[in-house]
């Protein structure tokens, strides 16, 4: 694992992205400069965009539910829980058939319910807003 950590997602990865020179696009810009970042030195709002671009879903995920085991309602850019949005919002063809992920995800979800539904350092439209993504993927993989 740590072997995979000291990694990035350009050596991980074997689909091609441009460099970022190529493009004046902020956003591809910086998913060019993120693809040589080794996995254990991107920050939490980089996951999240990583994440919100579909880009090393299968690496990425795994590191994010395991911040979020620390904090779920962790903050990367915009709201507290935005993190954990994100991650409820990923294309279910990657929960079908990453079921181990899943799984993982999932049992954080649980343990996180009713400390999500509790933190009060939170407009209450985004807290709304974060306990139902969380919701609706619960009701969604737990049958």
């Amino acid at each position: 694992m740590k072997e995979l950590l000291a990694k990035s997602l350009g050596e991980l990865e074997t689909n091609y992205h441009p460099d970022a020179e190529d493009f004046p696009n902020s956003m591809v810009k910086r998913v060019g400069k993120l693809r040589h970042v080794p996995l254990e030195e991107l920050e939490p709002d980089d996951l999240r965009f990583l994440i919100t671009q579909s880009l090393g879903l299968r690496f990425l995920v795994p590191l994010a539910v395991d911040k979020l085991k620390f904090n779920p309602m962790l903050q990367t850019l915009y709201y507290p829980g935005d993190l954990l949005l994100t991650l409820t919002k990923i294309d279910s063809s990657f929960w079908e058939t990453h079921a181990a992920i899943k799984d993982n995800f999932v049992a954080l979800l649980k343990a996180a319910k009713d400390y999500v539904e509790g933190y009060k350092d939170i407009e209450n439209s985004t807290k709304k807003m974060v306990v139902k993504g969380l919701t609706l993927f619960l009701e969604k993989y737990t049958a």
